[in-house]
C-alpha cells in the first residue's frame, strides 16, 4: 500500500490475531506457553499513570479539565545544605490533585510513593521503553499508602449513593471497576466481606485486584 502506515495499521487490528482474547486454552497452552503464535491476547499491566487515572475515575473524582497548572505530589521541596535535594511525599489529597496524572510535576531522579514503585522511568533520563514488574512493593501501594486510602473511601461513598443494598453495591461495584457483573460466588463473599469489614474494604480489594490493574 505505498509504505502507508495506516493501512498497515490497519490491517494489524482488522486481523484475527490482534482481536482475539485472553481467555486460556489448556491445549495450547501444551504447545505454546509463551504464546509466541499469538493464539491469545497477553495480558498487560496498566502503567503508573493510567492506573492513577483509573482508580480516581471509578471513585468517582477524576477531573478531566484540560490545560491550566499541573499538581504536585510532594508537599515540600529543599535540600540538605550539600546540593541533595529533599522531597516529602503528599499525604493529604485535595481536588486540584485529581486532574489526570500528565498534569503532575515530574521532579527529576525523585518518584513518589505510590506509583513510583509501578516502573516509572528516572525523568533524567530518556526511556525509549518501560519494564513491566511485578513486586510486592506495587499490592501494598495500592493497599496502604495515602492515595489508594482515599480513592478507596471515594468509591465506597460513591457505591452508598448509587446503590443502597449491600448485594446491589457488590454489582455496582463489579461494574465499576471490571466492567462485568460479579459471578455468583464472587457476590456471596463480597456481600460478607460488605458486612463484616464494611464497604471499604470491599473497594480496597477491588482497586488492587490483577483484574483492575491488567487489560485483558
Amino acid at each position: 500500500s505505498g509504505w502507508s502506515l495506516k493501512a498497515l495499521h490497519r490491517k494489524m487490528m482488522l486481523s484475527d490475531a490482534y482481536r482475539r482474547s485472553s481467555a486460556r486454552q489448556e491445549s495450547a497452552l501444551k504447545i505454546d506457553s509463551a504464546n509466541r503464535l499469538l493464539w491469545r491476547y497477553p495480558a498487560r499491566r496498566l502503567e503508573a499513570e493510567p492506573l492513577r487515572d483509573a482508580m480516581l475515575s471509578v471513585a468517582g473524582r477524576l477531573d478531566t479539565r484540560m490545560g491550566g497548572p499541573g499538581f504536585d505530589l510532594f508537599e515540600s521541596r529543599g535540600n540538605t545544605g550539600q546540593g541533595v535535594k529533599i522531597y516529602v511525599p503528599r499525604r493529604t489529597f485535595g481536588p486540584e490533585h485529581e486532574r489526570r496524572m500528565i498534569y503532575q510535576f515530574k521532579p527529576r531522579m525523585r518518584l513518589d510513593d505510590t506509583f513510583g514503585v509501578f516502573d516509572c522511568p528516572d525523568a533524567g533520563q530518556p526511556a525509549a521503553t518501560r519494564p513491566s514488574s511485578t513486586t510486592a512493593l506495587q499490592v501494598l501501594s495500592l493497599t496502604n499508602s495515602p492515595f489508594a486510602l482515599k480513592m478507596a473511601e471515594a468509591f465506597a461513598e460513591r457505591l452508598q449513593k448509587e446503590a443502597e443494598a449491600p448485594s446491589a453495591q457488590v454489582r455496582r461495584g463489579f461494574w465499576l471497576a471490571f466492567g462485568r457483573a460479579p459471578e455468583a460466588e464472587e457476590e456471596i463473599d463480597s456481600v460478607a466481606v460488605v458486612r463484616e469489614h464494611g464497604l471499604m474494604a470491599f473497594t480496597r480489594a477491588l482497586l488492587a485486584a490483577n483484574e483492575f490493574l491488567y487489560v485483558d
